[in-house]
């Protein structure tokens, strides 16, 4: 049965096959019509199998962007550098910088790693104090597919 409130029905299938993993994500237009379907349908049987509702909290489902909407850290004085977060681990240094280059003069950027592997995160100093501010505007737009958070940092030469 289709209702009016759902939005989107999403069914994950194993890569090896059009088989279903047995699990659906369902998007509701509210969060009441969600939590009135947990409690009229969880527990109920359909075609066979019992349902187990739930609601989910995997950031990729619940298009949850709260991260990128973060109370910005205090600027430090004489700032020139912004941390970015949630890079991908193949991003390099040059990708890092490019991403940047339109806020103005970059002056050096850094993909930090941890034991020898990317972190997923880096540092983009730029020449100019004023530039940070432009930089900043850039949480959310996506370096190789996936978005950022940009964030004031201590200057990597401090």
């Amino acid at each position: 049965e289709v209702r009016e409130n759902v939005l989107e029905v999403s069914v994950p299938l194993y890569k090896d096959g059009p088989r279903n993993r047995g699990v659906a994500f369902v998007t509701f237009d509210t969060v009441q019509n969600m939590h009135d379907a947990i409690s009229n349908y969880n527990k109920k049987e359909l075609m066979g199998r019992y349902l187990d509702l739930r609601v989910s909290t995997a950031k990729k489902t619940t298009k949850d962007d709260s991260y990128f909407s973060k109370e910005l850290s205090a600027k430090p004085d004489m700032c020139r550098t912004v941390g970015v977060f949630n890079l991908k681990w193949d991003v390099t240094e040059d990708q890092l910088a490019s991403h940047f280059k339109n806020c103005g003069d970059v002056f050096a950027a850094r993909v930090v790693e941890k034991h020898g592997r990317p972190a997923g995160f880096g540092y983009v100093e730029f020449v100019s104090m004023s530039t940070v501010d432009e930089a900043i505007k850039l949480t959310g737009t996506r370096i190789k597919g996936r978005p950022i958070r940009v964030d004031y940092a201590a200057n990597l030469d401090a």
